[in-house]
């Protein structure tokens, strides 16, 4: 069995908020739900249960309907995950990069310090 909590997390600690995560969590879950029922599964205020839907939504992770009641589907983890972790593989070779480039300049740094005079 899966553990929820520990899942919602691993979520929080990649940039989603604790209702976020709780939502997706529970959408992954439950399939196809209201947003009442999604309140109460994922433990989050009614009152907060729709801006949270909408953030999923922003973020590509939640489907909404404009049907009353409001359902909600979670998009699945490998399609709605796809663009963030190209999205963190881009970053860790654009830091790799930076890196490199900041390593050659103290690199000549040090040279032309070796070879020049000092005067004070």
């Amino acid at each position: 069995m899966v553990n929820e909590h520990a899942l919602t997390v691993s979520l929080e600690e990649f940039g989603l908020s604790k209702y976020e995560a709780q939502a997706y969590v529970a959408l992954i879950a439950k399939g196809t739900i209201s947003a009442g029922e999604l309140a109460y599964y994922s433990e989050i205020p009614r009152t907060k249960i729709y801006p949270t839907l909408l953030k999923l939504e922003n973020k590509k992770l939640a489907i909404i309907s404009k049907s009353k009641p409001i359902m909600c589907t979670a998009i699945a983890p490998e399609d709605a995950f796809d663009g963030i972790i190209h999205e963190q593989i881009n970053k860790v070779n654009a830091m790799n990069t930076l890196v490199s480039n900041l390593k050659k300049a103290s690199e000549e740094s040090r040279k032309s310090r070796g070879s020049e005079e000092k005067r004070y």
